[in-house]
């Protein structure tokens, strides 16, 4: 990515109102996500959060009736609703990672291999190789895995099988990284792995995590929004949320008020 492109942030989002059927979810959601930056989407369960996610990469449209009814989300500085828009080849810039992990009933290599095999025609299997070996080692993995490439995936541990998910997604070669409550289905040992990555991939990637746990939050984002009924009510630098929010609505969800 070159210095022109760092100009303009890696998301924007501007007066989006976005509806399931008739039910409206999110209402002038106006963001905007810096490249390299974790940003944490905080809030009680049903405001918004991983809707919001979701849109980044037109997932939402899976969903029968979603629809942004005004406004739009551009990534990498295009609109993403635009009819030209190739939704699989914005997944690849845009890669997803799920609140359970979920690698495919195939081999470690092959769950890492699985997206980039399109490209097969044009790809040696040393390349491939290369690729699987670089991606494995991004999401620090490879140490651990690198002697049974080919046993199954379920073979590993609920924490691995995150971090295999998260290698599966990099392969791709996104841009930016979305992370939809990355560490609720794992121990805190596990979670702490996954909390390290984080930290350590936001160097090449832009990263933007949903979560419940606030400490999490805290440990690392850069940046959060907290998102109440279908409100973005304050988006700030992380430690300036947590220590001094400006929203009374804020203050009251950090401390614990409601939930």
């Amino acid at each position: 990515m070159n210095n022109s492109d760092d100009q303009k942030p890696a998301i924007e989002v501007e007066d989006l109102h976005f509806a399931y059927g008739e039910k409206e979810v999110l209402r002038n959601i106006n963001l905007k996500i810096r490249h390299r930056e974790v940003t944490a989407f905080i809030g009680p369960s049903g405001c918004g959060k991983s809707t919001l996610l979701h849109a980044f990469n037109r997932l939402s449209d899976l969903v029968p009736g979603a629809r942004i009814k005004s406004g739009c989300v551009r990534v990498l500085g295009k609109d993403i609703s635009e009819p030209d828009v190739d939704t699989t080849q914005l997944r690849k810039k845009v890669g997803m990672v799920f609140q359970k992990y979920n690698p495919f009933p195939k081999s470690i290599y092959e769950n890492v291999a699985f997206g980039i095999r399109v490209d097969a025609n044009r790809r040696g299997r040393s390349e491939l190789d290369g690729i699987v070996e670089r991606s494995l080692r991004r999401a620090a993995l490879w140490d651990e895995v690198k002697d049974r490439l080919d046993t199954s995936a379920f073979g590993l541990s609920g924490g691995q099988q995150q971090r295999l998910c998260i290698a599966r997604a990099i392969a791709n070669g996104p841009k930016i990284l979305l992370m939809d409550e990355p560490c609720a289905a794992l121990d805190p040992l596990s979670t702490l792995r996954i909390e390290q990555l984080i930290t350590e991939l936001k160097v090449d990637y832009t990263i933007v995590i949903v979560t419940h746990n606030m400490n999490q939050a805290t440990r690392v984002s850069d940046r959060t929004a907290f998102l109440y009924m279908g409100d973005l009510v304050e988006y700030d630098e992380t430690m300036k949320i947590f220590q001094r929010p400006r929203e009374e609505r804020t203050r009251a969800y950090i401390s614990g008020l409601f939930s």
